[in-house]
C-alpha cells in the first residue's frame, strides 16, 4: 500500500483551515481557505498571519486583527477551543481592492505530549451572504427614508421590544454613518404605547446619533403619551420635539443646515 501523502490530504480537506504555530506563523493551509481568502499558497506559508491579513489602512476603527489576536491568546492560555463572534475582516482581491467579508471563526489549540500548545487549528467560515441577508431584512422591517440629502426619517410602527430596539438603533446608526446625515427624524405616530422603555430607546438612539454628528427631532408624540412621560419623570429634554411630521421635517432641515 503506498504511503499516505498527509500534506496532500490536508490541502484537500473540504473546509477553510489554517495550521498556525503558537507565534501565528502559517504552517499549512487548505485549498478551500485559499479560495475563500483569494490567496495563493506561496503567499501564505511561512508568513505571520497578520502580515498576510492586516487590518485595512482605510478603516481606522477596524478591530479585526485585535479581536483575532485576543482570541488566539485565549485559546493558548486556556488550552481550549475559542469560538469568536462573527467578525468583519475584509480581504484584498486580485485587483488590489478590499472586498467585504464576514467570518465565523474557531481557534483550536493542539497540545503536545507535555501539554504545551504545539499549534493552533484556525477554522473559518465565510458568512458574508448571511450577514448581508440579515442586514437587508432589518432594512425592510425598519425602513430609513432619505427626506433630503443629509436628513433621514425613521417612521416607527408597532410595539418596540428589546430586540427591535437593538435592530432599530443598529440600522439607524449605520445609515447615519453611511449617508453622513446631519439631521434625523424619529416619528412615533405609529407606536401604540410610549412608556419608559420606549422613551429610553429614543433618547439612547438620539444620543448615539449625536455622537455621529446628527441632531434628532421627535415627531408624532400624542398628548396622552406626553402626559404619561411627564408622570413617569422621563427626561426627554435632549430631543427636539414637534407635534407633526411636517413640522419635524422643517425643523430637522433647519437644524441640519446649521451643522
Amino acid at each position: 500500500m503506498p504511503e499516505l501523502d498527509v500534506a496532500r490530504v490536508l490541502n484537500a480537506v473540504p473546509g477553510c483551515y489554517l495550521i498556525l504555530s503558537p507565534d501565528l506563523t502559517v504552517l499549512a493551509v487548505t485549498d478551500a481557505y485559499l479560495r475563500a481568502t483569494l490567496r495563493k499558497r506561496e503567499q501564505i506559508l511561512g508568513q505571520h498571519l497578520f502580515a498576510v491579513f492586516p487590518d485595512s489602512p482605510n478603516e481606522p476603527n477596524a478591530r479585526g486583527e485585535a479581536n483575532l489576536r485576543a482570541a488566539f491568546e485565549r485559546a493558548i492560555a486556556t488550552r481550549r477551543a475559542d469560538t469568536m463572534a462573527v467578525q468583519r475582516y475584509d480581504v484584498r482581491g486580485a485587483d488590489g481592492r478590499l472586498e467585504e467579508r464576514h467570518w465565523s471563526t474557531v481557534n483550536t489549540p493542539v497540545l503536545d505530549s507535555d501539554g504545551a500548545v504545539a499549534c493552533i487549528i484556525h477554522a473559518v467560515e465565510d458568512v458574508t451572504d448571511h450577514v448581508r441577508a440579515r442586514a437587508h431584512l432589518r432594512e425592510l422591517s425598519i425602513p430609513v427614508v432619505t427626506v433630503r440629502e443629509g436628513v433621514l426619517l425613521l417612521p416607527l410602527v408597532g410595539s418596540i421590544d428589546a430586540q427591535r430596539a437593538e435592530q432599530m438603533t443598529e440600522t439607524l446608526l449605520m445609515r447615519v454613518e453611511k449617508d453622513g446625515a446631519r439631521g434625523l427624524i424619529l416619528d412615533i405616530a405609529g407606536v401604540p404605547s410610549v412608556d419608559t422603555h420606549v422613551a429610553e430607546v429614543l433618547v439612547a438612539a438620539a444620543a448615539a446619533a449625536r455622537l455621529l454628528g446628527a441632531v434628532t427631532v421627535l415627531t408624532g408624540m400624542t398628548p396622552s403619551a406626553a402626559k404619561t412621560l411627564v408622570h413617569l419623570g422621563v427626561d426627554m429634554t435632549s430631543l427636539h420635539t414637534r407635534a407633526t411630521l411636517t413640522e419635524g421635517i422643517d425643523l430637522a432641515l433647519a437644524l441640519a443646515a446649521r451643522r
